[in-house]
């Protein structure tokens, strides 16, 4: 009747394959690695996980030279064996190595132990008295096919099937569990953050789906990574290389089967070739268009070592910035992308806000007297420093106007007016507009058309009355 004669600890390397195992009842360690089958084995916290120091090196043979066992980073519950040799783990006896069938005699299972709903698993069965096996069980369900390699070993295809399910083996002498396995969901993807990543890769991207715990391989385009899971939700990637920008397809592949596939984009570096405007006041708060190339996955922007106000991207060549405030004098540029960053030195140009303010003296004055007209200009609060620059003024008369430095933010100039009524007109600030009188017009009295006198023959009073004319040839009384 076949059989499963012990549960031992495996211990395995780097790639999971199995090099050797510890009998929990004899505390013997039993190299593994002259079994022509790998034997996978998952990370448990009940087992012994260790890798050799010698990568691409032969385990067996260092483990005889007595090389050192290091724990394999992250295991569970894994003892510390780093340092220790053979013999020399306490309380654990290290034995000779085994032949084949020694070796197998020693320990039973499922390798491996799981896979996906679909079946078509291939499994290694170690056991004992299979010599005759007709049939495998997954469950319920037959395998979907299996071979009888010796009294102690059957490879067999796993059905599709659901959860967890205990393996049987069935000979002439009976049908007995040998272990147990697994059905593991196909993976699906929800979400990757970022979208977008620089062409050389190195950047995390954070995975979230369901059913990714037993995530083996993770695809960008042609390029493979290898993922770490947090969680059955969460996966954290490196993103590899690539060729060039552009978008690829991202999906992972599992235990349980490949999952659907997102989007990634690999961004080219930003260029940024024109600011317009490329002045603006230190308060901040202006809006300002930045063009170029490889505007489309903007993460920040700073302005003079400040981050934007805001900003918003509108096409791989068209970006606006909301400036924060500064100040006064050129400022530096930087845009950050997916792809990289870019600086714009002296990029923005900070100017301050101010008033002006002219007086002239003697005030007043006579034609033909020198008149010396003072222009203050003074920084707004809370601006800090003096303007400079120059004052452009015209005096109204004529003459030519006359540009001035500004000296601690005033200005000076004189000049003789040969013409009465001369005005005095400076750039800054512009004058004042003189209020032009109202344009609407009273509007004219309403028309009313003068009264009528009453007819001759109304009976009114202030008409006189005559007699009525009479018509025809008049007769005179006879004498």
């Amino acid at each position: 009747m076949p059989c499963r004669p012990h549960g031992l600890i495996l211990v395995t390397d780097p790639g999971e394959n199995c090099i050797a195992v510890v009998d929990p009842e004899s505390r013997r360690l039993v190299p593994t690695l002259s079994a022509p089958i790998p034997l996978p084995a998952r990370r448990m916290p009940d087992r012994l996980v260790v890798h050799t120091a010698l990568d691409g090196l032969d385990a067996l043979a260092a483990f005889h030279r007595g090389t050192p066992l290091d724990s394999l980073p992250g295991a569970p519950d894994g003892p510390d064996v780093t340092g220790v040799g053979p013999g020399e783990w306490p309380g654990i006896e290290v034995a000779r190595p085994l032949g084949t069938f020694e070796l197998f005699n020693q320990f039973s299972g499922i390798f491996p132990d799981q896979g996906p709903y679909s079946g078509g698993t291939l499994v290694t069965i170690i056991g004992s008295h299979f010599s005759g096996a007709t049939a495998v069980f997954f469950g319920p369900r037959r395998a979907a096919s299996f071979s009888v390699l010796d009294d102690q070993t059957i490879i067999a295809v796993s059905p599709s099937g659901t959860g967890a399910v205990p393996v049987k083996v069935t000979t002439p002498g009976g049908t007995a569990p040998i272990g147990c396995f697994y059905y593991v969901a196909w993976p699906t993807l929800t979400g990757l953050l970022p979208i977008a990543g620089p062409i050389g890769g190195g950047n995390i991207v954070e995975l979230t789906g369901v059913n990714l715990s037993t995530a083996r391989l993770v695809l960008f385009g042609t390029a493979i990574a290898s993922p770490t899971a947090v969680s059955d939700q969460h996966l954290l990637v490196t993103a590899p290389p690539a060729s060039g920008p552009g978008t690829v397809s991202l999906y992972v592949i599992s235990v349980g089967g490949v999952s659907n596939r997102l989007l990634y984009t690999y961004a080219p570096v930003p260029v940024v070739t024109d600011v317009s405007p490329s002045t603006g006041s230190v308060a901040g708060g202006e809006t300002i268009v930045l063009t170029g190339t490889g505007l489309t996955f903007v993460t920040g922007v700073t302005i003079g070592g400040v981050p934007a106000a805001s900003f918003e991207s509108y096409s791989d060549t068209l970006l606006a910035v909301v400036t924060p405030p500064g100040v006064p004098g050129p400022a530096d540029i930087t845009v950050t992308t997916a792809g990289g960053s870019v600086t714009v030195p002296g990029g923005f140009t900070y100017t301050a806000s101010t008033t002006t303010a002219v007086t002239s003296a003697p005030d007043p004055s006579v034609v033909g007297q020198p008149v010396t007209f003072t222009t203050a200009v003074t920084a707004v609060p809370p601006t800090a420093g003096t303007p400079t620059g120059t004052v452009t003024v015209d005096f109204g008369d004529g003459t030519p106007s006359v540009n001035v430095s500004l000296t601690d933010g005033t200005a000076t100039v004189s000049h003789v007016y040969t013409a009465p009524s001369a005005a005095i007109r400076t750039s800054r600030p512009p004058p004042g507009r003189t209020p032009r009188p109202s344009s609407r017009r009273r509007p004219p009295p309403r028309w009313s058309p003068p009264p009528i006198p009453p007819c001759p023959d109304s009976p009114s009073p202030s008409w006189p009355r005559w007699p009525p004319r009479r018509r025809g040839p008049v007769r005179r009384p006879a004498r």
